[in-house]
């Protein structure tokens, strides 16, 4: 026991049930603490927002709507490209068929030096795709103007030609190149493999020009179809 004046034993209870001889006197430890309600977790002044709703699952097997929208977009572009390649291209065989003059001598094929009076006699084999026209054409050069070629000549493309007398002046411009003097034979209708001849004599008046035999090739779209 204490020797502490000050202290002094808990009553004793006159009730035998109290008398409890393992607790002899009560101690502040054995104060009830009152039950306290659970603490609050959530920050005060901080408001917790609601979960965001899952993204909704797209179907397998689906593609996303700007995806679509560029294939129909690079489709559309593909078809009006095609649409106008085809326009193009038909205006320009158009433009070949119908469009260009028949009188333009087309491409030249070959040219052979021909003297003042001289015999000609040329052979020339055409090869290509259908039929083709080909023409004869004199090249006088710078002769002055006025000049006339004259002579006989002729082309043909069956047999031996029977010259004829000509005197052509040279073109002066349009669809025949300037100083060209288109000779009789004019339109020769070939195909792969035929042979071209043309035979003559020609000199110009006045003389003393060069003179050139210009074979050209004139093909529309059409004869390079022809079988």
């Amino acid at each position: 026991m204490s020797n502490d004046e000050r202290w002094v034993p808990p009553p004793v209870s006159d009730d035998p049930d109290e008398d409890d001889l393992t607790t002899p006197w009560a101690s502040p430890l054995d104060a009830k603490v009152p039950d306290l309600p659970p603490p609050d977790r959530a920050a005060p002044s901080a408001a917790v927002p609601p979960a965001a709703a899952p993204a909704a699952a797209q179907p397998a097997g689906t593609k996303p709507a700007g995806t679509k929208k560029k294939l129909w977009i690079a489709g559309c572009g593909g078809c009006l490209f095609l649409l106008l390649s085809i326009c193009c291209c038909s205006g320009y065989v158009l433009y070949l068929e119908e469009g260009v003059s028949y009188e333009d001598p087309g491409e030249e094929l070959e040219r052979y030096p021909i003297g003042q009076g001289q015999p000609i006699d040329v052979h020339y084999t055409w090869e290509g795709t259908g039929y083709a026209d080909l023409r004869a054409y004199v090249d006088v050069g710078d002769a002055p103007p006025g000049t006339l070629v004259e002579g006989r000549f002729k082309c043909s493309e069956y047999g031996e030609p029977q010259p004829e007398r000509v005197s052509v002046a040279p073109s002066v411009g349009g669809d025949v190149p300037e100083g060209w003097a288109q000779m009789p034979g004019t339109y020769l209708y070939v195909r792969d493999g035929d042979t071209v001849r043309c035979t003559g004599e020609l000199r110009t008046q006045p003389p003393g020009a060069s003179l050139e035999l210009v074979l050209t090739e004139r093909q529309r779209p059409s004869d390079v179809l022809a079988f």
